[in-house]
């Protein structure tokens, strides 16, 4: 089974938690992409939470706050679920199954960014019916929202 870091996406658009709602936004139609993974600085890049579309739809507007006027940190993932550059595939699988989550920052031994890896690094980069099942199983595993305490 193939590692992780051959399938993941290594240039990762990021950001830190003081970033506003506005560039976060900006960076997610950059990357075509819906979560960001946020770190510390930019330097050293360690992994301190995430921020999805749905976040801020649900976590500012769902709640009748202005996310003009708000940053990452308002509405961030804290508690993030990270999948070690040395996994394997099927471990990472089970990861984004078990936590039904559709994409997971992919980090070194020190939990800095190293890329990014979803479904679709999964679907794009694989012909092995097995593993097209089990991402399917995942999708349908994912319904429900995230949850509003940070």
């Amino acid at each position: 089974m193939r590692k992780i870091s051959e399938l993941m996406t290594s240039n990762v658009i990021f950001a830190t938690p003081s970033t506003s709602l506005v560039e976060i936004s900006k960076l997610m139609i950059k990357g075509n992409c819906g979560e960001i993974p946020l770190v510390n600085n930019m330097d050293h890049k360690i992994v301190v939470g995430v921020i999805t579309d749905r976040d801020i739809v649900c976590r500012t507007l769902g709640q009748g706050k202005n996310p003009m006027d708000l940053t990452a940190r308002d509405c961030m993932t804290t508690q993030v679920v990270m999948a070690d550059l040395n996994m394997n595939l099927t471990d990472v699988i089970n990861l984004m199954r078990d936590n039904k989550i559709r994409r997971v920052p992919v980090v070194d031994k020190d939990d800095r960014l190293t890329g990014m890896i979803s479904q679709t690094d999964i679907l794009q980069s694989s012909n092995e019916r097995e593993v097209v099942q089990m991402v399917h199983e995942l999708s349908k595993s994912i319904d429900s929202p995230p949850s509003i305490i940070h």
